[in-house]
Formats: C-alpha cells, structure tokens, sequence
C-alpha cells in the first residue's frame, strides 16, 4: 500500500502539506527553544553526501528504499519518486518548503537530466524556464547534472574511459570515479528529469 501511496514532488497539495508542517514544527521548536547564548538553530537541508552514510544506518522506510540504502539529498524527493517533470517537483517543493521564520536557510535541490532534454535552442529554453520557475520560488540552491545513467554505468565499467567526468554531487562537484561506490549509486539512482 505505501509503494502505491502518493508521493512528495508530484504537485499533490496534501502531500506536500505534510512536508511543510514537518518543516514548520521543526522551526518552531528551533525557534522558541534556543541555544544557551540566545541564538537559534538554523535549518538547513543540504546533506553534501551526509545522505549516504545516514542511509546505512536507516532502517527500511515505507516508501519502498531499502534498508541501508542512501537517503533523499536534499529537499528533493525520494530517488524515482518524482514522476512529473522538473517544474511540478519545484513547485511542490515550494509548497512543502516552510519559510516563516529567518533561521530557515538554503535547500539543496540536485536535477539529473539527459543531454538530449537540454540539447540545441528548445533544450536550452526548457532549462531557462526550470532557472527560472526555481528563481521565482526563492529556493536557495539549485544544481544540475547533464548526463545519462548509461554513460554513468559505463564510466562504473570502464573508469579509464571517464577520468575527466565531472559530476556535481551535492554543494561540489568530484570526477565521478573518483567517487565511492555508494556515491555513485546514489547518482545514478538519482530521477532522471524528462522535460517536454
């Protein structure tokens, strides 16, 4: 039942309600109770790949990851579980995002796209309107890796071919072989945005 249940970033409003009052109690508590010197904590959602070491020890969770598998990065949704396209996973992000307080910072939002979804005048449109469709909803932070699984599952195979791949992970960029095995899964895990 969780598996087929509605997920977070496919502009499903209630959905994405419960995002933002899990949001708004975290600030809430943050901001009524805080530190000894009188500041708040800050939230921050931007793993950089703290979501791969957390993931090992997390225990299954209901929407159908693994147990010891890695975590959401970031405030986007869980790997494959955004279905509609990049702008109806920001607006949903938008909506779950809960901005009422000044302690809440940036987000980190990473895309995957095919080199053919932004390829020639049309493609560099489409990833205009995606800057800034995400411009117009004041996210703070917002990366983009262009590149196919199938050149990322070669470059597993072969890395002698791909020493000059470059992949943004989360906050920086690193050759992709160079990278841990987990990390390069979660990459490649990562949804592969169709535009169009």
């Amino acid at each position: 039942m969780c598996l087929n249940a509605p997920k977070y970033g496919n502009g499903i409003e209630w959905v994405d309600a419960i995002g933002y009052q899990i949001q708004r109690t975290i600030m809430e508590y943050s901001h009524n109770h805080p530190r000894p010197h009188g500041q708040s904590a800050n939230m921050r959602i931007i793993p950089i790949t703290f979501h791969n070491p957390c993931g090992k020890v997390t225990m299954a969770t209901p929407n159908g990851r693994p147990a010891g598998e890695f975590l959401s990065d970031g405030i986007v949704p869980s790997h494959g579980c955004d279905t509609k396209g990049p702008t109806v996973t920001l607006d949903s992000i938008a909506r779950a995002t809960c901005q009422i307080y000044k302690e809440h910072r940036e987000d980190l939002l990473n895309m995957k796209m095919s080199p053919a979804n932004v390829a020639g005048e049309e493609g560099t449109r489409r990833l205009m309107q995606i800057i800034r469709v995400w411009s117009g909803q004041k996210h703070a932070h917002i990366q983009f890796n262009i590149l196919n699984r199938e050149s990322l599952l070669d470059a597993q195979k072969h890395p002698e071919k791909y020493r000059d791949l470059v992949v943004r992970v989360a906050g920086y960029c690193a050759y992709f072989v160079d990278l841990s095995p987990a990390q390069q899964a979660e990459i490649i895990a990562r949804t592969e945005e169709q535009m169009g």
